[in-house]
């Protein structure tokens, strides 16, 4: 994950590439990528858990 400027939307934004915008609570900043890190996974809510492994999950059977 990369740091990244705030999102238009100041919230998730999910991207078409896969990637994912995200608020990273730990680090205090906004951050672009597909791959989470556990701490972060551990911070979100079950439906924001589940909104993001969705779109991870179609991202990789895509790149295949």
């Amino acid at each position: 994950m990369t740091s990244t400027t705030r999102p238009a939307t100041g919230r998730t934004t999910y991207h078409r590439n896969g990637d994912i915008t995200i608020w990273d609570c730990i680090q205090q900043r906004w951050v672009r990528g597909n791959a989470p890190s556990d701490a972060l996974f551990a911070t979100m809510s079950n439906d924001e858990l589940c909104k993001v492994l969705r779109h991870i999950g179609r991202a990789l059977v895509r790149a295949v």
